[in-house]
């Protein structure tokens, strides 16, 4: 990775994640290079995964998952390269409808479902 003066996070006073997506949004350099490096090695991981226990879906949440159009291609390739290929063919990966709030709705659910059982 080449750190540049021209990025963005040169000159962002305090670096987080957010910092980093919105400058990947806007197109910076180096915040999608932090990106494709991140879905690389999420899509080795997920590889293995899916090597290990063959899964029918992958849900990717969190905080994470705001930045899907930046990594997911990466990601992808990688699971394609390295995943068996009648598994990886088969398991959908897909980004988590419910966002931040994912937590909170299965708690709700757990508790609706406690109260009725």
């Amino acid at each position: 990775m080449d750190v540049t003066p021209s990025s963005i996070l040169q000159k962002a006073g305090e670096l987080t994640s957010e910092a980093v997506y919105r400058a990947g949004r806007q197109g910076d350099d180096l915040a999608r290079e932090v990106f494709s490096r991140m879905g690389v090695y999420l899509g080795v991981g997920l590889a293995n995964l899916i090597n290990l226990l063959n899964p029918e879906m992958i849900v990717i949440g969190g905080g994470v998952a705001n930045g899907w159009d930046l990594f997911a291609k990466d990601m992808h390739e990688q699971v394609g390269k390295r995943a068996f290929p009648v598994p990886a063919a088969q398991v959908k990966i897909v980004r988590a409808e419910c966002g931040d709030d994912a937590g909170l709705l299965g708690a709700a659910r757990w508790g609706f479902d406690f109260v009725d059982g």
